[in-house]
């Protein structure tokens, strides 16, 4: 079974002028690479909403805010944590996201070459397991999140006021 993909990368706008010039001193024009692979400085909200809807595996830090997004559009994820984040908070979100089935969780030090590509590949090669990430990351979201906040936030308003 022939895998194929097309990546999107999110650089960040600190380093992407370097990594710019990396990629076009390692590729030049080579149109064969450069064609399904696309990066970017940053991704506006617009932009990010609609890759993530095209995805079918989304490779990502372990923010809080990236899990969310990720579990919004219901895709199945492989995270990598990001070392030395304060309090080791990225990889104890990845790996309570991971305890929800949802994803698979890479840290750095575990991060070679040959050991990402067979996860990646045996991840896109199964769509049962791609459908049953999807399945538990959609369980994971929370949509109405912000209104349930307002709605508490309220109650305790009106609780003070007595």
């Amino acid at each position: 079974l022939t895998v194929y993909f097309q990546i999107i990368h999110s650089i960040g706008r600190k380093g992407y002028e370097d990594f710019e010039n990396k990629i076009k001193k390692r590729f030049g024009s080579d149109q064969r690479i450069l064609k399904n692979y696309r990066f970017y400085p940053y991704l506006e909200e617009k932009n990010i909403c609609r890759f993530y809807l095209l995805s079918d595996i989304i490779i990502s830090r372990a923010g809080s805010g990236a899990i969310f997004e990720i579990a919004q559009a219901a895709k199945p994820s492989i995270l990598i944590p990001l070392q030395g984040a304060a309090s080791d908070h990225q990889r104890k979100n990845a790996y309570a996201y991971l305890a929800r089935k949802a994803c698979l969780v890479i840290e750095k030090p575990n991060l070679k070459k040959n050991l990402f590509l067979s996860r990646l590949v045996s991840l896109a090669q199964n769509p049962s397991k791609l459908g049953v990430m999807a399945q538990h990351a959609r369980e994971f979201a929370c949509p109405d999140a912000a209104q349930k906040i307002a709605n508490s936030l309220l109650t305790l308003a009106q609780l003070m006021r007595h």
